[in-house]
């Protein structure tokens, strides 16, 4: 670092490197005794207190001059480095760092010589050689065509070979000569282009855009910041990483720890995380652990998990087997929900996720089944913004979700019947056209499963009883009046099974499995009647009724305020729109936030506390706003009661969507005949798809879609389990985000950001929302590389 050290030496090498450069340039000479030097002159007037060329010493009598004083006083003493040291010194302090190796003479033997060494050490993956004398660097190529060499244009060089440009690597051109026609012409010969020097900001500002591969500096202490500041190149890699682990269940469970930073095998990427969204299905799986459906059983005490799923993040290193368009300096979204085999690997989940500083990605990521789940990154948003793009996809998603309308071709089928039932029943033609594998029969009375067997021309399996732990894709519960039969049926269904009642149901409330519908995506349909391909061809309605009355359970939430201002934002949005939760504060924010824009487009909204009124005044509530009932419920609350509850107050056609997670096996008591003879659904959502988070991306990047109007607060790396714990008590009226790199930044809602630096609080936008300023203001006063 010739700017603040004697160049050429070990001091000011050692300093390039804590600086974090790629390379180290210094220039190799012979000695008189047949040693290699490193130094800058061919003589020894301007670097040391010697005189004379640098050949006609020997070694000894170059070791006994002065090469720092010219420097600066405190550099006395410093000695000229053998070859050999330089090499020790750079492999010693990084396992990566390239040597750029300059033969500064027309020196045939001092070129062997470098070869020989570097050959002997196994380090030309790591060296350039560059020299003026394109004769040396073409004997060099021919000796070892593995070996880099670095040259020049060949009017430059002062001995030239007219074939220079079929096997060099690099060449260097000087920064006052440079213009694009000269970079395109020699990356069109496959050539890479290095400038020199730079040394300052102005003089980087002037190649910046010209796509230069590398830049030679006397100042790497100047221009290191500056690239990082521009993002134009990575911050150095530390040692180690803080990472939350979560080693068993529970919160005290998810234990901050500091971890190697792992160097990527053949199919990996490693990337920096710059921001990750606290998610609660993230603490459902702190709660659960192993036992988590996701986690397949995982022992976490000799496997610990990092959880977070909603993520965006920077390559920073990959390995030989990764495609080349992913490329260091790259960052992107991803999408967690991950399918390999057709079994889930989700990110986060069966995969470490965010919750670390750094992590990475195998093939799993980004080949997945043929299709990559990282998403580009749109330069217009900020990081947490971009992080925030899951969730929003999951809440655009639950609108969206396509259940089969034809039995499962291949499948398992069951059909159970009232006992003694007696009446006509037709498959219809759906089960002719997509047969399943197998059909098989409970209780239905010999003369209806022959009718089944003449009209599907197969045999029907006969039941005497049903099968316990067996699954089946499609259930149709025919005239089912005994509530047991009716809930024993419906369990047997499968992930992605539909469940069916036609004709006759019970006079009574059946315990369902509503926790179902969002961990195994199962679907529950009805109809009146004996036909049952008619049970596929019902109506269905996935999102809000356009005009309708829609109720959000739970709508003051994270998660709820992402759903009501999609319903108002939508072109075709309801007319009335009801959000209950116990949480008066977060109401109360909530209507600050969307009343003026609901209002806008003529939208009654209405907000009510369950809490702060008895049971019977609620439900006079809910009539007096809805006295036909509601065309849409959304059931934000992780909680079957709630579900029973909303069922109370439903119109005919109406669409449950249970959006929370209920835990899978959990039950609500439902009136099977609102289903059959009223048309109501119970549907659920499990996550979103790559392409409703691709989508949601196009929204947000071309400014229809606002996602940082969720983030309610933000916090840094040491602050992660706080934040969870926020978010579990609800003690934020919206998304918390966080920024891995940011280490001390204490966990502050948005709207205090200016009690924790004034000049932040000028950074977010006319509605008080953090914008892209204000995370390269937290970046700058917190972050740490």
């Amino acid at each position: 670092m010739p700017s603040r050290y004697p160049e050429n030496t070990l001091p000011s090498f050692r300093a390039a490197i804590e600086a974090g450069v790629d390379a180290i340039e210094f220039d190799v000479h012979p000695t008189r005794d047949g040693r290699l030097v490193v130094t800058h002159d061919d003589t020894l007037e301007r670097c040391s207190n010697g005189t004379g060329p640098v050949r006609d010493r020997t070694f000894e009598e170059l070791r006994i001059l002065d090469f720092g004083s010219w420097k600066e006083s405190k550099f006395a003493g410093t000695q000229i480095p053998s070859l050999e040291e330089v090499i020790d010194l750079a492999c010693g302090m990084s396992g990566t760092v390239e040597l750029l190796i300059e033969l500064k003479e027309d020196d045939p033997a001092c070129a062997l010589a470098v070869l020989e060494e570097i050959t002997k050490r196994e380090l030309l993956h790591r060296v350039v050689v560059l020299s003026f004398y394109a004769n040396l660097l073409k004997l060099l190529h021919e000796r070892e065509p593995r070996l880099r060499v670095q040259g020049f244009p060949l009017e430059t060089f002062a001995r030239s070979e007219p074939d220079a440009y079929e096997w060099l690597f690099r060449l260097c051109l000087w920064r006052d000569g440079i213009t694009r026609e000269k970079i395109d012409f020699f990356h069109a010969r496959g050539i890479e282009v290095d400038v020199c020097p730079v040394d300052s900001r102005e003089e980087l500002e002037a190649i910046r855009n010209l796509e230069v591969d590398t830049v030679t500096t006397n100042a790497a202490d100047v221009l290191m910041p500056l690239l990082q500041d521009l993002e134009l190149r990575p911050a150095p890699l530390p040692r180690t990483f803080a990472a939350w682990r979560l080693h068993g269940k529970g919160m005290e469970q998810l234990i901050c720890e500091e971890l190697l930073l792992p160097e990527p095998g053949p199919e990996e990427m490693l990337v920096r995380i710059d921001a990750v969204g606290l998610c609660f299905s993230d603490i459902k799986i702190i709660r659960a652990g192993g036992d988590h459906p996701k986690l397949y059983g995982r022992d976490l005490a000799a496997s610990p998990l990092t959880p977070g799923h909603e993520a965006v993040m920077t390559i920073v290193k990959t390995g030989d087997a990764v495609p080349l368009h992913y490329a260091p300096g790259q960052r992107f979204l991803i999408q967690c929900d991950i399918y390999v085999n057709s079994r889930s690997c989700a990110y986060g989940y069966a995969m470490d996720g965010a919750y670390a500083q750094y992590g990475l990605i195998d093939a799993r990521g980004w080949r997945g089944e043929g299709r990559s789940y990282l998403l580009d990154f749109p330069e217009r948003l900020s990081c947490v913004a971009t992080a925030l793009i899951e969730p929003w996809s999951c809440v655009r998603g639950s609108y969206g979700i396509r259940h089969r309308d034809t039995p499962m071709p291949g499948g398992r089928t069951l059909i159970g019947s009232g006992k003694g039932e007696s009446g006509s029943l037709r498959a219809g033609e759906l089960f002719r056209t997509f047969a399943p594998g197998e059909i098989a029969a409970f209780q239905l009375s010999e003369t209806a499963v022959r009718n089944l067997e003449e009209e599907l021309g197969r045999p029907v399996v006969r039941l005497t009883d049903l099968p316990a732990g067996e699954r089946f894709d499609d259930i149709v519960c025919w005239n089912v009046t005994d509530r047991g039969q009716a809930e024993a049926l419906a369990e047997l269904a499968g992930q992605h099974g539909i469940v069916s009642f036609l004709g006759k149901t019970p006079d009574v409330p059946c315990r369902i499995d509503v926790g179902a519908l969002h961990y195994q995506n199962r679907y529950y349909q009805g109809a009146t009647g004996g036909d049952i391909s008619a049970l596929y061809r019902r109506e269905r309605r996935t999102g809000l009724r356009p005009g309708g009355n829609a109720w959000f359970v739970g709508g003051a939430g994270a998660m709820g305020q992402m759903h009501v201002e999609l319903a108002i934002s939508a072109p075709d949005s309801p007319s009335r729109i009801l959000v209950t939760d116990l949480d008066t504060q977060r109401l109360e924010h909530l209507k600050r936030q969307l009343s003026q824009r609901a209002a806008a487009k003529g939208i009654e909204l209405k907000f009510l506390n369950p809490g702060a009124v008895d049971r019977e005044r609620f439900s006079e509530e809910l009539r007096r706003f809805a006295p036909e009932g509601f065309d849409d419920a959304v059931i934000l609350v992780p909680s079957a009661a709630l579900v029973e509850e909303a069922a109370r107050f439903l119109r005919d056609g109406a669409l449950v969507n249970v959006f929370a997670g209920i835990p899978a096996g959990e039950s609500a008591a439902l009136d099977l005949g609102a289903i059959t003879r009223r048309a109501v659904r119970y549907t659920g959502s499990s996550g979103s798809s790559f392409d409703d988070m691709a989508e949601t991306l196009r929204l947000a990047a071309t400014g229809i879609l606002h996602p940082e109007r969720a983030l309610a607060a933000i916090g840094g790396m040491n602050a992660l389990k706080k934040g969870l714990e926020a978010v579990a008590a609800g003690s934020f009226p919206g998304k918390t985000a966080i920024l891995p790199h940011c280490p001390d930044l204490p966990l502050t809602a948005i709207s205090d950001l200016g009690k924790l630096d004034p000049e932040l609080a000028a950074t977010l936008d006319e509605n008080g929302c953090y914008t892209l300023a204000t995370e390269k203001a937290l970046i700058r006063k917190w972050g740490k590389a």
